[in-house]
């Protein structure tokens, strides 16, 4: 007889040998998880017995960096970003806390004068553009205005330069 047969036959000891199958699987992932859980405690003990046996350090360099971003002001989908990073070595007996704190706080200083350079120029540039495109739009409404103006002298000569 073929399992399949033999399944429809018997169905409550089909269900007796899936319980023991889930049963026994269950032991043994438990059985896994408790062995990961022992080794992961295990390794987290080591870890923090090597962190605490090295609690004084000795700070001798301080990289700071500082950044900004912030949306063009004339161009729709574009962002500027200033940043800038500073180093400084600390001298035996210098506080670590205070001097990130004021490398910190140059840098942000820095950050936003170069922000606020940035927006004056960007504001300069915009302006220049629009006064050249104005430019060219009245030296071309000149030049049509001194054609229209010959045009109309060369059709009534009596019209000379000085009769208007």
């Amino acid at each position: 007889m073929n399992k399949r047969r033999w399944a429809l036959a018997n169905p409550a000891k089909v269900r007796q040998s899936n319980q023991a199958y889930r049963r026994n699987y269950r032991t043994r992932y438990n059985a896994a998880a408790k062995i990961r859980m022992q080794r992961y405690r295990a390794r987290k003990k080591k870890t923090a017995a090597a962190t605490t046996t090295n609690t004084r350090m000795k700070i001798t360099e301080i990289v700071v960096t500082a950044a900004r971003t912030f949306n063009h002001p004339f161009e729709s989908y574009s962002n500027l970003r200033p940043e800038v990073t500073l180093k400084a070595s600390l001298d035996d007996g210098e506080d670590a806390g205070a001097a990130v704190k004021s490398l910190q706080h140059k840098a942000e200083g820095i950050v936003e004068d170069h922000k606020q350079a940035m927006l004056h120029s960007l504001q300069e540039l915009h302006d220049l553009g629009e006064r050249r495109a104005e430019v060219q739009g009245l030296t071309a409404q000149l030049e049509k205005a001194e054609a229209r103006l010959k045009e109309i002298r060369d059709q009534h000569p009596q019209l000379a330069l000085g009769d208007v």
